[in-house]
């Protein structure tokens, strides 16, 4: 499965992307407001901006917060960098691949 934007068939690795996309420019990005009504957004703002974004994609970008060292994803968004959102992002596109080759293996 790419992780060059196209032809997904998991929907929560589609939102997973989607959303970094749109804040990876770190112009589209803030702190401290999902930007709901506007761009910039925070991490979280993208996601939920992100047609038919899932609970599942949330909770993973919380987890990967987790490992990264943060109570949850808008508390990493908010007292870290850009850079560090963006492996954020990384970390939850893993965690999700992980789950779908566990998927697969089982």
């Amino acid at each position: 499965m790419p992780l060059d934007g196209t032809l997904y068939e998991d929907e929560i690795l589609r939102v997973l992307h989607t959303a970094q996309e749109r804040i990876r420019d770190p112009e589209n990005w803030c702190q401290y407001s999902y930007g709901l009504n506007s761009s910039p957004n925070c991490a979280v703002g993208a996601l939920l901006m992100t047609p038919r974004s899932t609970p599942e994609a949330l909770g993973l970008l919380n987890t990967a917060s987790k490992q990264i060292g943060y109570d949850g994803a808008s508390i990493l968004n908010d007292r870290t960098n850009h850079p560090t959102v963006m492996a954020m992002f990384d970390c939850a596109i893993k965690l999700r691949l992980a789950e779908i080759m566990e998927v697969a293996i089982a």
